[in-house]
C-alpha cells in the first residue's frame, strides 16, 4: 500500500507503512468499522496484515457479510446460534490465523451477521487476538449519515473507525454516491443535488446527531478517509483533517488501501 498518513491527537501528520500500526490496532483490539466508501477493503487489509504478524484474527459483522467463497471453506464458520462458538474457534485457530464468522440465513449474495452479544462473549473468552467487525451498511456508496437504527456497534469495541470515501467529493448529494442523502443534506445544511465538499463531510462527521453520539464512550474514535489516490484527494484529506477537531476524532487517517 501507499503510506497511510495520520493526523494524531497532537495535530501532527505522520506517515506509516502499515495500516494496523497507523491505527494502533494489535493484540486485545476489538475494532468496529462504520460509515461508507471502503469498510470491506479496510477490514480485509487489516486482517491480512495482522494475520501475517502471527495474530489470531476474527472477522465478522453485526449487519451482513459476503457468503463464503469456494477457496475459503476452512476459515469460514456459519454459527447456528446454539452455543459452542468459542470452542469451535479455538479448534479452527489451530489451523488458520484468520477466521470469518457469520450467522445463518445464507442467501445468494449475503450472509446474516452476528448479534453483538455473541461477539462480546467471544471477545471476553479471548479466543482471538483481534476481533474486527463491519457494524454498518452503505449499499456500496461512498459517504453516508446514519439512520436511527444505525450503526450496530458492540459495547466492548476498543476502536471505532468511521470510513468516508474521498471519491464522493464533487459529486451531487444524491444516491449515486451518498447513502441516505436526505440525512446528509439535513446535517450538512445543504440541499439535495448540491455538491459534496470537504465542508460537507466535516459537518456531517462532526454533527452530534450523526455517528459521534452513537459510539461507545470508551472506544478510540478514528476517522479514515479512503481512496486518497491522487494529489488532489490527498490535499482534500489534509484540509478535512484540519477541520475535524481532536475532541471529535483524535485520529484522522487517510490512504488508498488495496487487497
Amino acid at each position: 500500500m501507499q503510506d497511510m498518513k495520520v493526523r494524531g491527537p497532537d495535530g501532527e501528520i505522520r506517515a506509516w507503512d502499515t495500516a494496523a500500526a497507523a491505527l494502533g490496532i494489535g493484540p486485545g483490539s476489538f475494532v468496529s468499522v462504520v460509515g461508507a466508501g471502503g469498510k470491506t477493503t479496510l477490514l480485509e487489509h487489516l486482517a491480512r496484515e495482522l494475520a501475517g504478524q502471527g495474530l489470531r484474527v476474527l472477522v465478522s459483522s453485526t449487519t451482513n457479510l459476503q457468503p463464503p467463497r469456494s477457496k475459503q471453506p476452512g476459515n469460514y464458520i456459519l454459527d447456528n446460534g446454539e452455543g459452542g462458538l468459542s470452542a469451535a474457534l479455538r479448534a479452527r485457530f489451530a489451523r488458520h490465523a484468520r477466521i470469518t464468522v457469520a450467522g445463518t440465513g445464507l442467501r445468494s449474495d449475503k450472509v446474516k451477521g452476528l448479534d453483538p452479544d455473541v461477539l462480546e462473549a467471544v471477545f471476553a473468552a479471548r479466543v482471538a487476538d483481534v476481533i474486527m467487525v463491519q457494524a454498518d451498511g452503505a449499499r456500496k456508496r461512498s459517504f453516508k449519515a446514519p439512520a436511527e437504527h444505525e450503526p450496530v456497534v458492540p459495547c466492548c469495541s476498543t476502536h471505532v473507525i468511521l470510513v468516508a470515501g474521498l471519491d464522493a467529493l464533487g459529486e451531487p448529494l444524491s444516491e449515486r454516491k451518498v447513502h441516505r442523502p436526505e440525512i446528509v443534506a439535513r446535517l450538512a445544511g445543504q440541499s439535495l443535488e448540491s455538491p459534496v465538499t470537504v465542508e460537507t463531510m466535516a459537518r456531517v462527521v462532526g454533527h452530534p446527531e450523526g455517528y459521534l453520539g452513537r459510539l461507545p464512550f470508551s472506544a478510540r474514535r478514528i476517522l479514515y478517509l479512503s481512496k486518497a489516490d491522487t494529489p488532489e484527494r490527498d490535499e482534500a484529506a489534509r484540509r478535512l483533517a484540519a477541520r475535524v477537531p481532536v475532541e471529535q476524532f483524535p485520529t484522522v487517517a487517510w490512504g488508498d488501501l488495496v487487497v
